[in-house]
């Protein structure tokens, strides 16, 4: 008995700590929770969707003056957009990488039959080469389709945001469920996963059915059970969600085309543009996070009936840059935190190293997204926000939250979303000025001709 309980011990004392998890709890959506609660910002809301509706009709009746009969100019829409065939070609795509993803299921089911058949050593390396082969196949297409295939900007840009996101998903299934299956536990344990999850997960893998809910549900953490809305799907909110989405993806469009994108490659027009970006910056930040983290994500939700609707906190107050880190984007955040910087204990135990591993992993993901919408590929995010940003964070004082003010932190982070703007507005610029050559090589897919258009304008 002695023995059994020192080996029981010492299989514990292996078991990762994860005591940090998150726990998923019904929450209502940020915006949703502060509009009902203070009359103010209700007002702004109001106020807000007054001047946005008001700026797309004073732009629509000025591209009908403009033709003499009703016409809206949605020329960068169908350029970004492309023909009928670019549509089903990346429908196709996306129903190709999510018939790939559905085979991840029943293969895990047979590592853990291997496992216990034939021995751990020849079921992990199996294991491990089927999911590097996923991964470097599903990027494969992913790169060949928006590159060589020349996919048009919005749908390669589309594309690569759910390629990150059936990427994240599949990882943390298969780091959720890995657990299980290296460190089997019961629910009836008094430490563990069946504290830390709050009856979350179940010890045995999740089912097919859970792991499909999971694709689709609007969160990159696995869990087997998530809080669910006792009510049925409200379509009507659903389709306001939806309504709201659309509606925000069109201003910034008609933004970009007439007030963003320089008039020409000359100085003078480049450094008009920056500077008219700079107050529309303010406003573009603002409505992409309540673009893509409250209409998109509680549409999602409304749809999956997903109790958890918190995707964002209060930004915009945050007074030190940890906190503006965290609470703009909890659904990447929470992934980043998971497993890069808390699994990364095991091969690293400086939290610096692994705090720039996720600025650094941050800013590459999002730089390769936008360089698959746009052609081209320029580090603008990795200098902005994976150096700049990175040195925010450590030179800049921790722990003054007291004495801190959010105008210190909001305003180099609008003047840096700023020059995230301007670079790939240039990049349109010079696609519709110079119009250079689709890259055919990998060195003029990472070197823009950005300075040879500018010279043929200042020459």
């Amino acid at each position: 008995m002695s023995s059994t309980r020192s080996s029981q011990n010492n299989n514990s004392e292996k078991k990762p700590n994860r005591s940090s998890v998150k726990v998923f709890k019904p929450r209502e959506p940020c915006i949703e929770r502060l509009t009902s609660s203070n009359q103010t910002i209700n007002t702004v809301g109001i106020l807000t969707r007054i001047l946005i509706i008001t700026q797309l009709a004073c732009t629509v009746a000025r591209d009908c003056y403009h033709a003499g009969r009703l016409y809206i100019d949605l020329n960068v829409l169908y350029l970004g957009i492309g023909s009928f065939s670019d549509i089903l070609f990346f429908g196709l795509c996306l129903s190709v990488q999510h018939l790939g993803c559905l085979l991840v299921h029943p293969t895990f089911k047979a590592w853990r039959w291997l496992r216990a058949s034939v021995g751990a050593l020849m079921a992990d390396t199996l294991f491990l080469l089927f999911y590097m082969g996923w991964v470097v196949v599903s990027w494969w297409l992913f790169f060949n389709a928006t590159f060589t295939q020349r996919m048009p900007a919005f749908l390669s840009a589309a594309y690569g945001v759910e390629m990150v996101r059936l990427t994240a998903k599949i990882h943390s299934f298969i780091r959720e469920n890995a657990y299980k299956v290296l460190y089997p536990w019961n629910k009836e344990d008094e430490s563990g996963p069946a504290v830390w999850y709050q009856g979350q997960m179940d010890p045995k893998v999740g089912s097919f059915s859970q792991y499909l809910y999971f694709l689709f549900a609007p969160t990159l953490l696995y869990r087997d059970h998530y809080p669910r809305t006792t009510a049925p799907v409200n379509w009507t909110k659903a389709l306001t969600y939806l309504i709201e989405f659309l509606a925000l993806v069109t201003w910034a469009v008609m933004m970009g085309r007439d007030v963003m994108i320089p008039e020409s490659m000359r100085l003078d027009s480049l450094v008009a543009a920056f500077l008219r970006t700079v107050p529309v910056a303010f406003f573009t930040l603002v409505l992409a996070g309540v673009c893509l983290l409250h209409c998109w994500s509680c549409f999602g939700a409304e749809l999956t009936r997903f109790a958890d609707r918190e995707f964002h906190r209060e930004w915009w107050n945050a007074k030190e840059f940890t906190e503006y880190y965290r609470d703009w984007n909890l659904v990447v955040y929470e992934w980043l935190h998971a497993y890069l910087y808390h699994d990364g204990k095991k091969f690293c135990r400086s939290p610096a190293i692994r705090i720039m591993l996720v600025f650094l992993t941050s800013a590459c993901a999002h730089d390769i997204l936008v360089g698959a919408g746009l052609g081209y590929f320029l580090p603008n995010f990795l200098v902005c926000f994976g150096v700049l940003g990175m040195m925010c964070y450590f030179v800049l004082p921790q722990g003054s939250r007291e004495n801190g003010k959010p105008v210190v932190i909001l305003a180099p982070i609008f003047f840096g979303f700023t020059l995230l703007l301007c670079y790939p507005l240039c990049v349109l610029s010079m696609k519709k000025y110079c119009h250079p050559n689709q890259p055919s090589s990998m060195w003029e897919f990472f070197w823009p001709p950005l300075l040879e258009c500018y010279q043929k304008y200042n020459s």
